[in-house]
This record gives C-alpha cells, structure tokens and sequence, in this order.
C-alpha cells in the first residue's frame, strides 16, 4: 500500500513586504493563471495572452531559472486568493532560497487571502445504508491511499470557517462531555512477561461488542499505556475471545491495568453522525455525515497524495 505523505516547506506572509531598495522581480500565482504564461502580470491582459502562473511549482522553477541566470534583485512570489489544492507535495529546498542582499519572498496578494490545502477533495459518493455514504477513491485516482484524519466543510460553511475534523468509527463513541477519560474501556490488568505485555491488550468480558463486529482486520487499538505517559495506534492481529485479549502490533512499554483504550476502524462501529471509516484493501471510504449536513454541496477533504 502507498503511505500518505503530506508536507509543505513554505513559509508565506498576509501582506506586503519590502524586499529592498531595489525593485523586486515578481512573479504572481492565480487560479485563473496559467503555467504557460510568463507570472510577470497580476491578472490575464485583455487578450488572454499572458499573466499569472496557475501553480506553486512553476513559480518555484521560474525563480529557479532567474538564480540560475545570476541573482541581481530581490524575487517575490505573489500568491493571488483562492483555494490552492496541492495533488502532490510541494517542496523548497536550500536552492530555492536567496541571499542577505536579494531575498526570495514568498507572500500573499495585500487584501487577499490564499489557502493553501495539502489535501484531496472526495467525490462521487453514494448512499450505502442507515443515512451511511460511501466513495470509490480507486475511480478518483487514490488507490492504495492510507490516512487517519478527515476534514469536511459544510455547505452553510462561511469562506473563513474552517473545516471539522471528523472521528474515524470509533467504539466507544466518543464523549464530548469527557473528551480524555470517557469514551474509553478500562483494562482490568495484565498478566504474562513484561515481553508479553507490550502487545496483549486485555479486556473484561462484555466490555466489546465483538461479536456485533463481522471484520476486525482494519482495525486498531488507540490507547494511552504504560503509565500514562505513552500512546500508540497499532493494529489488532488477533483477537483471544476466551482469553479476553486483543493481540496487537507490539509497541515500546506494556499495556498494564486501567490502561483506557478503544478500538477504531471497524465499519460495524459506523453508527454515529460525523464518523467515518477507510477500507483500505478495497480504497472505498464510509462516511456518516454530521448532523443536518448533506453531501451535495459540502466538501470532504482527505490529506494524502499519490507519490
């Protein structure tokens, strides 16, 4: 499977800046630009000839191509507003900086606001089941995608409202009330060598619905072990229903008694507004909306990429 791999090195500021005494030379980005343009102008010129850059990329080779040709001035790089969606990872590297003398700024349009989003948008949903959606993301270009977070703008959301990051299906629910000790099971203690204990979760009988659950082979414990001071996602390999323990990827410490701890990624644990679930094998992805939202017009955002 592809890991997800989501980084961005830019360092950009709201408004003007002074680059120097001397005039800068400026390239523009703008979602109504195109790589083909020269960057030089802030909008299209009335013949739609030449203007903007429409990508991050391409101003980054343009200052490439002008430090190449010898730095004589300082270099801006004027990101017109707009949502920048990345598709793959955007990075500067030490050649895409300048010098004490001729600096190369990154900035935004004064009065603008770009955003810039190291996320793919979902599409293509389809009703599944008991108000549940679901997304073929292999018809969307992200097979064999993984990540652990979603995001998701409702319809009514106002340009500046960010997005909700939503809850992967979880049991227990989480406990907004109790956000830290409730939505948890309790481990009732452990047994076994110390190697022993760094990958078998225990639980009391009855506290998991297993027998609700018809696949676990996704699924993931999320806990806060040993002392408190440590915390792991690892996944279940098996599950010892007579014993009362979930075998899990080993991780560094024991898992020792009221250790909290649920489990995550179970499409069986699907029930509640604002979850979601991954089936990773198959890249399809599940989503409960929030309460009162709608699909149609909202935005589901996944932080991943292809390379």
């Amino acid at each position: 499977m592809k890991k997800a791999r989501f980084a961005i090195l830019l360092t950009m500021t709201c408004g003007p800046l002074m680059s120097g005494a001397r005039a800068a030379t400026v390239f523009y980005v703008s979602l109504k630009g195109k790589d083909q343009w020269s960057g030089r102008l802030a909008d299209p010129n009335a013949a739609a000839t030449d203007g903007p850059f429409a990508t991050l990329e391409r101003a980054r080779d343009a200052v490439r191509e002008v430090k190449r040709a010898g730095l004589t001035t300082p270099v801006d790089v004027v990101v017109r507003g707009g949502v920048y969606d990345l598709p793959q990872t955007f990075v500067l590297t030490p050649e895409d900086s300048g010098r004490p003398d001729c600096p190369v700024t990154w900035r935004g349009q004064e009065g603008e606001r770009p955003m810039i989003r190291g996320a793919r948008r979902v599409t293509g949903w389809q009703p599944w089941r008991d108000g549940i959606w679901r997304a073929d993301l292999k018809a969307q270009g992200m097979g064999g995608v993984t990540f652990h977070q979603l995001f998701f703008r409702g319809a009514g959301a106002k340009p500046t409202d960010f997005s909700q990051r939503l809850i992967l299906a979880r049991y227990p629910n989480f406990d907004p009330e109790h956000p830290i000790t409730g939505g948890n099971v309790y481990m009732p203690g452990s047994v076994g060598t110390v190697q022993e204990r760094c990958h078998e979760v225990y639980y009391t009988e009855g506290a998991l619905p297993l027998d609700q659950w018809q696949d676990m082979s996704q699924a993931e414990v999320v806990s806060t072990y040993n002392r408190g001071w440590h915390f792991a996602i690892t996944p279940i390999l098996s599950v010892d229903r007579a014993a009362h323990i979930l075998n899990v990827q080993p991780v560094r410490g024991e898992f020792i008694k009221l250790n909290r701890f649920f489990i995550q990624n179970v499409l069986d644990a699907l029930d509640a507004p604002g979850e979601w679930y991954l089936d990773y094998r198959e890249s399809v992805l599940y989503l409960y909306p929030p309460a009162g939202e709608s699909l149609d017009k909202s935005e589901v955002l996944v932080p991943c990429s292809t390379t």
